[in-house]
């Protein structure tokens, strides 16, 4: 019986000695509303941006996020008007820019935890819309699509910017999703 005693009171303090060596982890998680215009203002922090071409450069700037249709069926994919021009080197070394066009992509909204990037998920370009008085559109438009096909990755990838809005909680993101209301974000606070 004596025995009995000593190996139950062994394990019992083999037992809270491991109790007390694990890490215990206490925080609380919310979810953080991004309205349309947060996430304009959030996408203006990363613009204007120049991306190389094969011939020139392409200048995006001036992003405007559009949320789709609560009532929408389908995947909800959010949208990203921007500016673009596509400047280009002349033989004499002077830069040409074409007239202002409006460019609108869209995608689904994700999040990587690994590499703290937010994810625009199947993005594709729904439209190209160039002045009318762009004697090359035609031409600009072949080009820009065939770019778009060789360099964009799915899904688009881009760290989390350094935005007022998010600075507060940005390690402490989870997830990005897009739910009835507009962009959540998942966030867990240790």
């Amino acid at each position: 019986m004596k025995t009995q005693a000593s190996r139950l009171t062994r394990l019992a303090l083999i037992a809270s000695l491991l109790l007390c060596s694990v890490n215990t982890m206490a925080g609380f998680g919310t979810t953080v509303p991004v309205t349309a215009d947060v996430a304009t203002s959030i996408a203006g922090s990363v613009f204007p941006q120049t991306i190389a071409l094969d011939k020139g450069s392409l200048y995006v700037s001036e992003p405007l996020v559009i949320y789709p249709d609560p009532t929408a069926a389908g995947p909800k994919r959010i949208s990203l008007q921007v500016n673009v021009q596509v400047l280009q080197r002349q033989p004499d070394q002077t830069l040409v820019a074409t007239l202002p066009a409006r460019a609108q992509l869209s995608g689904e909204v994700g999040y990587d935890r690994e590499t703290a990037q937010i994810l625009l998920i199947n993005a594709k370009v729904e439209s190209l819309e160039f002045d009318p008085a762009e004697k090359n559109a035609e031409q600009l438009r072949i080009d820009l699509d065939r770019n778009w096909k060789e360099r964009i990755t799915n899904p688009l990838r881009v760290d989390v910017p350094a935005h007022p809005y998010l600075l507060p909680f940005k390690q402490g993101i989870r997830d990005i999703s897009f739910q009835e209301q507009g962009i959540v974000v998942d966030v867990w606070f240790e």
